[in-house]
């Protein structure tokens, strides 16, 4: 089996992935290039931004395409990552779904060594989703930041795909992506630990996809994330 892997994120998804991958597939073998694909192997490729991820898509079809006409050792599993961000769940998939019709429309052969195509949207960023280990909220923070945020909105009892933007008093944020972080940072910091989009740190751990998915598993939270990892259990 041979995943391919387009990530929006410049700096934390090209970090996390590779590592969950790992995890959940210790049999797979990181290669950097196409060319280099033999038998169980995964490529991440990091479009980094949006909307350029969406104009990488075409791009990846036809890599993908050219590979697998002329390889044996064919990609399977083709995964297109992205943040929801202030656009919406549903946006952004119908952007990134019209998008894939007008490549199919306008190149009617690639369906033919086409791979399975999963639209992964990380609702509203993957902060969003590290913000889903329950076990990393203490029930009475120190920390006065993470008091009011966890006032505001307790991440380890609600859903935290369905938590706004805070925008109160001294804290004011332009937008959920930016508040999410926030909010993780704080809740690193009162276990001693540190996260930032170049260092997520123990979000990449082992143990902590698993608390994810007992999270995602347990509860009807974090549905964008439980649909990533549905996948990966499938391909198991």
């Amino acid at each position: 089996m041979n995943l391919y892997f387009l990530l929006e994120g410049r700096r934390t998804e090209p970090k996390v992935y590779p590592a969950w991958i790992n995890h959940q597939f210790p049999n797979l073998t990181r290669v950097n290039r196409i060319e280099d694909v033999s038998s169980d192997c995964f490529l991440l490729y990091a479009a980094k931004g949006y909307p350029r991820i969406l104009q990488l898509i075409e791009q990846s079809f036809s890599d993908i395409y050219n590979h697998n006409k002329n390889s044996a050792m064919m990609i399977d599993h083709f995964f297109i990552c992205l943040d929801a961000d202030d656009d919406g769940y549903e946006k952004r998939l119908e952007t990134v779904n019209e998008k894939i019709k007008k490549i199919e429309d306008t190149n009617c052969n690639i369906s033919t060594y086409q791979p399975d195509y999963h639209i992964i949207i990380q609702n509203c960023c993957i902060e969003t989703w590290f913000l889903g280990n329950t076990k990393m909220l203490r029930r009475n923070p120190q920390s006065k930041r993470l008091s009011i945020f966890k006032k505001f909105y307790d991440v380890s009892a609600k859903d935290p795909e369905k938590m706004d933007c805070y925008d109160s008093g001294d804290y004011s944020f332009s937008n959920k992506a930016k508040f999410h972080e926030a909010y993780l940072k704080e809740m690193f910091l009162e276990r001693n630990q540190r996260y930032s989009k170049l260092k997520p740190g123990i979000a990449a751990n082992k143990e902590y996809l698993e608390s994810l998915y007992e999270r995602c598993f347990q509860t009807n939270h974090l549905k964008s994330l439980k649909y990533l990892l549905t996948i990966w259990k499938n391909l198991e």
